[in-house]
């Protein structure tokens, strides 16, 4: 019972990998080793590519067993004295030792991603997922495990930003990146409230060069910045969840310029085209949002278009037609 506890204690009840105790302790004892033997370390942080989709659409029963086969594959891919933990949902370190280390976890990354990018038979299903790896050295890149791992998240995700599918060493630079990241998403939440955001009205012409509408563009009037145009941050509104509050305003705003132009005589019948994020659509209640502003700001409905992209009919192929 007691060898049972300190198992449970030291393993992940999943997949049977050692769990984030376990890979704390393994990390301090082979930083040790590697400062006596003058040895390198390297840290690779794992994160599945789009696994959240198979928990979204067939059930966590489903995930779990995909999690299971993944953790078979990465120890296929490693040697007797290395080590791969779970830290939990979809993530795994994989820690490598040795004199050239640089080079091994180049090896192992490649072969960890040729590994976990193969088709996955769970039940009746036919999966597929792949993995981004992002790599750090001790004592290269840092020297205590949690900068460690800091480095190889970081890396991680500029891995994943790349479309997934491969690893990236990680570099100074990217911690700048990410801290210009945060502070840009700091600053796009305060943009709302302090009513930096603007939009411009591009004209839309007919072959007789009269105009017929104008589709509405966001820019970002910062501060320091400047003039910020939305391929600099919509991306990012996209990834923190920010588009529904933007995409929010963006309607109410457009609406209400629609309502001052079919006031006057010269703008009436201009037809107003605004953008839609794919996030912002699916919301359930996007469909009621838009009937709301439409009644609020009591506009013909008939003088707005919706924009939205082709990867909008990817999946959940019934609601999008419903909601449109």
């Amino acid at each position: 019972s007691e060898k049972h506890i300190e198992h449970l204690a030291h393993h992940d009840a999943l997949t049977g990998l050692p769990n984030r105790l376990h890979l704390q302790i393994f990390l301090e004892q082979s930083m040790l080793i590697a400062m006596r033997m003058s040895e390198q370390l390297a840290v690779m942080f794992l994160d599945l590519d789009r696994f959240k989709n198979v928990n979204d659409t067939l059930g966590h029963s489903l995930g779990d067993a995909l999690l299971i086969q993944v953790a078979t594959r990465l120890k296929s891919c490693l040697r007797e004295y290395d080590a791969v933990a779970r830290l939990g949902g979809d993530e795994f370190v994989v820690i490598l030792r040795g004199h050239d280390v640089l080079s091994d976890a180049a090896i192992v990354a490649r072969k960890i991603n040729q590994q976990l990018s193969q088709p996955y038979l769970v039940g009746t299903h036919t999966l597929r997922t792949s993995a981004s790896i992002g790599i750090a050295l001790y004592p290269d890149n840092a020297s205590q495990i949690d900068d460690l791992m800091k480095s190889a998240d970081t890396a991680m995700y500029v891995a994943k930003s790349e479309g997934g599918n491969g690893f990236r060493f990680f570099s100074p630079a990217m911690n700048l990146h990410a801290h210009e990241k945060l502070a840009m998403e700091n600053e796009l939440h305060e943009a709302l409230e302090k009513q930096e955001l603007h939009l411009y009205y591009q004209i839309q012409v007919d072959s007789k060069s009269l105009p017929v509408g104008a589709e509405a563009l966001i820019r970002w009037a910062h501060p320091v910045r400047g003039l910020v145009l939305p391929m600099q941050f919509i991306a990012l509104a996209e990834e923190s969840g920010l588009i529904l509050a933007i995409g929010y305003w963006v309607l109410d705003t457009a609406c209400a310029q629609l309502k001052a132009w079919q006031r006057d005589a010269h703008t009436r019948d201009l037809v107003l085209a605004v953008n839609v994020s794919a996030k912002q659509f699916r919301q359930v209640q996007f469909v009621a949002q838009v009937k709301e502003i439409v009644q609020r700001h009591a506009i013909n409905p008939a003088f707005l278009k919706l924009e939205i992209t082709e990867s909008l009919l990817l999946k959940n192929v019934d609601n999008v037609i419903s909601s449109m």
